[in-house]
């Protein structure tokens, strides 16, 4: 019973994907509407409080970033005459002291 169980499971990540495909697609116009001297940050896989440091598995893992180091680019940003501000794409991933501390750094 559970091998009749996948191919459900299959079919069902696959149309989530097309989904988010298609979402993407629908997106990729107004994303080429930002202009270069912003900063953009992606932060739909959330945050964690502490960093582990930077190896190769991490980065195959797409770890979500800390949020000591997104303080530190907000901080470098500010000091960049060259960038002009900031736009963050929240996901549902982020707590409200995450978004409290984000809002005071902004």
């Amino acid at each position: 019973m559970a091998g009749a169980w996948r191919p459900i499971a299959i079919l069902g990540r696959a149309a989530r994907n097309a989904a988010v495909l298609a979402r993407d697609l629908l997106a990729l116009p107004f994303l080429r509407r930002v202009p270069r001297d912003w900063v953009v940050l992606r932060l739909d896989r959330g945050l964690v409080d502490v960093s582990r440091g930077q190896d190769l598995l991490d980065l195959l893992r797409r770890q979500p970033p800390a949020l000591a180091d997104l303080l530190q680019v907000l901080e470098r940003a500010a000091g960049d005459a060259r960038v002009h501000g900031v736009l963050l794409r929240v996901g549902g991933a982020l707590g409200w002291a995450q978004l409290a501390t984000l809002e005071r750094a902004l």
